[in-house]
């Protein structure tokens, strides 16, 4: 078994319907969607930390290429 921690989050009424809602339609509870909602913030947390390095290092990444890239995989 993983070892996991325990952490106390408060949330407006409307959002924690909207967990539950969203945990109960993909089948998990609303601990495992939670972690997975984390899971790909920090992901996305990371992938702008390496951009911004990358930029910092080689200089900003032309317009051109972020338009095409958005193209491909809108948000």
């Amino acid at each position: 078994m993983a070892l996991t921690r325990r952490r106390s989050v408060s949330l407006p009424p409307e959002l924690d319907r909207d967990v539950q809602e969203a945990a109960e339609a993909d089948g998990l509870t609303v601990s495992d969607w939670i972690s997975d909602a984390l899971e790909r913030g920090v992901r996305n947390f990371r992938l702008r930390q390496a951009v911004e390095q990358y930029e910092r290092e080689c200089g900003p990444i032309p317009q051109e290429l972020k338009d095409e890239v958005d193209a491909k995989w809108p948000e």
